[in-house]
């Protein structure tokens, strides 16, 4: 049970006791006493007090090892505690913050300063389980919107294949239909296909969080000729002309995921790199800021560019972007699983556009071993 107001105080010297209480109390406080650690620790556990006011020196065991059981309690270690002293000198004070302490108190005491100091530790104390509260009511939230959506996206699969199938079998009845009719059945079954894909990125969305993957030496070379084996019916169409690295650096991460990425990146670049679409694959290396080398794939395309605006909304859920004279574009989701998948990696992903300059879209993974 959580009380808003009360302090427990756990020392065992009247003296300073009862000025504490008076002025405490005069401000609203309630407080509660507590002579040795076993009586502090029940109380504790029982009252949840917003703040504990401990003295250095106790019967028994001294008041650094009450705040080390306190803080190795899981039940009560986020209640804030502040040290009581006589002493001053610097190696005290360090312990008292390797124990755990937020804060410390010299004596002789000043009871405006321990006002002040248990007023702004109170206060912090509360806003921080607010803000607890507030976190968990998200992530349910989150979850349950998670499970809705992967819910609706899988069932809704089957019903919009059952219409795909019909509608194909009376496109091949095409003896029976006018021009016009058969236009119509081809404009249900490209929709459709359409719901499909949309349907598999929320499922894939959805997957994403949930997934654990242990990361792997990765065969980049041997991904991207996959992806490219994926993309072969757009290469040809676009009559696309390609140039890759002739060396590919070891990284580590997870093949399925990496592999979607490619097949995103070079989706865009097919649609918007240009006619014929020119494309260049690179990699160069660097060190985040914590220094690990990371290794940065990017794919460039000598299309129309993309603006400063619209760079910002690119990799964001839902966020749909126009890179043609044809409106809108996709369901804005592609680049945002692409962003999900390797963040999850522990990489990154961006893209470098100007107008009329091209755009190139990248993203990083450590490498396999530290250079």
């Amino acid at each position: 049970m959580q009380e808003p107001n009360i302090i427990l105080v756990i020392d065992d010297t009247p003296h300073y006791i009862g000025p504490l209480f008076e002025t405490l109390t005069k401000h609203g406080f309630r407080v509660l006493v507590a002579e040795n650690a076993q009586n502090a620790l029940l109380i504790l556990k029982k009252i949840r007090p917003v703040l504990c006011l401990l003295d250095v020196i106790m019967p028994n065991e001294d008041g650094f090892e009450i705040c080390r059981q306190i803080k190795n309690d899981a039940e009560i270690q986020d209640i804030p505690i502040l040290f009581m002293t006589a002493k001053t000198d610097v190696e005290t004070k360090l312990e008292a913050f390797r124990a755990g302490a937020v804060d410390y108190i010299t004596k002789p005491i000043h009871q405006e300063e321990v006002l002040a100091r248990v007023c702004t530790h109170a206060r912090l104390y509360r806003l921080q389980q607010a803000l607890h509260v507030q976190n968990q009511e998200l992530q349910q939230k989150n979850e349950d919107l998670d499970a809705f959506a992967y819910t609706v996206a899988h069932d809704l699969k089957d019903p919009i294949h059952g219409v795909l199938a019909f509608t194909d079998v009376l496109r091949q009845e095409s003896d029976y239909f006018t021009a016009e009719h058969c236009q119509h059945l081809e404009t249900i079954l490209q929709t459709g296909k359409g719901m499909v894909d949309i349907i598999d990125a929320l499922l894939m969305l959805a997957r994403i969080s949930k997934t654990a993957v242990d990361k792997q030496p990765l065969d980049m070379a041997a991904i991207f000729a996959r992806a490219l084996r994926r993309s072969s019916m757009m290469l040809h169409q676009s009559q696309a002309k390609i140039k890759v690295p002739e060396a590919w650096p070891q990284v580590l991460g997870y093949a399925t995921w990496v592999e979607e990425v490619w097949c995103n990146y070079l989706s865009n670049a097919l649609k918007y790199g240009g006619q014929p679409p020119l494309l260049e694959v690179g990699v160069d290396s660097y060190r985040n800021g914590y220094g690990q080398t990371m290794h940065r794939f990017w794919l460039h395309d000598h299309g129309p560019g993309i603006s400063a605006s619209a760079q910002q909304k690119l990799f964001k859920t839902f966020s749909r972007v126009s890179r043609s004279n044809r409106g809108i574009d996709g369901h804005g989701l592609g680049l945002a699983i692409v962003k999900r998948m390797i963040e999850n990696l522990g990489g990154e992903v961006g893209v470098n556009s100007q107008l009329g300059a091209g755009s190139t879209f990248h993203f990083s993974l450590p490498a396999q071993t530290e250079e």
